[in-house]
């Protein structure tokens, strides 16, 4: 990650880095849903309530993979993206505080919505807060 966020600074043209990283984030998701939840489409509803088999520890709490949201008569079953989604979601959350001229309130808050959006995602949005520490601490002196 940390390579990653690097080269967005020794990139030439910052626009087709994050478009090549969109692009292989939409080819190399197809592959990493059929391998790890045997469906490929990102968002299906199942009739009835479904009982998670894997359940992944997740520090004080317990995930399950893929994520199901149980309601009445139906389950919503939401795939995880690869971990390629997450680091496009990082370029643009440097990109954001990087380039874009916008009061701080909007870019916090566009932020949180990067980091839910990378909760589906292989890093969580623990990927774009690394980031985003990198990005703030780069360049300070440490002593």
């Amino acid at each position: 990650m940390f390579f990653h966020f690097e080269g967005y600074f020794y990139t030439s043209n910052v626009h087709a880095y994050i478009k090549r990283l969109f692009i292989f984030a939409i080819i190399s998701y197809i592959p990493y849903a059929l391998c790890f939840s045997g469906n490929f489409i990102p968002i299906y509803l199942v009739k009835g309530t479904v009982v998670p088999t894997t359940i992944i520890p997740y520090g004080p709490i317990s995930i399950t993979y893929p994520l199901f949201l149980n309601f009445i008569n139906s389950t919503l079953v939401v795939c995880e993206n690869s971990m390629f989604f997450t680091l496009f979601l990082d370029l643009i959350s440097i990109f954001l505080w990087d380039k874009i001229n916008i009061p701080v309130w909007a870019k916090f808050l566009i932020t949180l919505v990067l980091m839910y959006l990378a909760s589906f995602s292989d890093y969580s949005y623990f990927g774009v807060l690394f980031c985003l520490a990198f990005y703030f601490l780069r360049n300070k002196p440490w002593f």
